[in-house]
């Protein structure tokens, strides 16, 4: 194998390299961000309006590329439930980091 060979072979690794590692980095905000939801009659409701405000309160501190749930780490989501005008009700905070790809 000669030098010019050997050349555009480890040029094209490394064109490789760099190319796959940005789209598996995740970059990831500091402070963890809290959405709540309102009271609904559904716990499944109440945990997919927590994530809507979640949602939308990252899209407005941090822009769209960080709104992704899906792309979020150390997520959680808690709720509680209590009696509304004689009707059980639920409610949920999701709490988790914004991150984007």
């Amino acid at each position: 194998m000669n030098v010019r060979s050997l050349l555009s072979v480890l040029a094209v690794c490394l064109f490789a390299a760099v190319l796959t590692a940005p789209a598996h980095a995740k970059v990831c905000k500091k402070s963890r961000v809290s959405g709540l939801s309102g009271w609904n009659i559904t716990a499944v409701g109440a945990r997919i309006g927590a994530r809507k405000a979640w949602r939308r309160k990252v899209r407005n501190l941090y822009g769209r590329r960080y709104a992704r749930w899906a792309r979020a780490s150390a997520k959680s989501i808690g709720c509680w439930t209590a009696n509304r005008n004689s009707v059980r009700r639920q409610r949920c905070r999701a709490l988790a980091r914004p991150c984007r790809r």
